[in-house]
């Protein structure tokens, strides 16, 4: 499903340094480099959020690059639950989320996540 053209995002980033996932269970937060990777998607839409919190639903579209094997379902829970209470107040609020996973290319030249919110859209 692609965004009519004339749709602006509530918020969009891109954040550089290598995706982490977040597995399932109870285990995760013991996952090395986890913890920094969601503290630095926290603090770079903290940055850019300036204390709005968006409490609508909404769509999630999120590009990670990566140099490894990853895991999109993993990847894309510590992204939602590093913006919590920053771009939104949960994330139950992502009503509809679109992810791909990429070899890190010409560009971006380097890992990272694209993150882009919009309006939840029923239409």
């Amino acid at each position: 499903m692609a965004l009519p053209p004339n749709v602006k995002p509530i918020f969009e980033l891109f954040i550089a340094g290598q995706p982490v996932a977040r597995p399932s269970g109870r285990m995760w937060s013991k996952r090395p480099g986890l913890r920094a990777w969601m503290e630095t998607v926290a603090w770079s839409a903290k940055a850019l959020a300036g204390g709005r919190v968006y409490l609508e639903s909404v769509e999630l579209w999120l590009s990670f690059y990566t140099d490894e094997p990853a895991d999109a379902s993993n990847l894309t829970k510590a992204v939602e639950d590093a913006l919590n209470k920053i771009v939104w107040k949960d994330d139950r609020q992502v009503r509809a989320l679109h992810v791909v996973v990429l070899p890190v290319g010409p560009v971006p030249s380097k890992p990272g996540v694209k993150i882009a919110v919009y309006p939840w859209r029923t239409k």
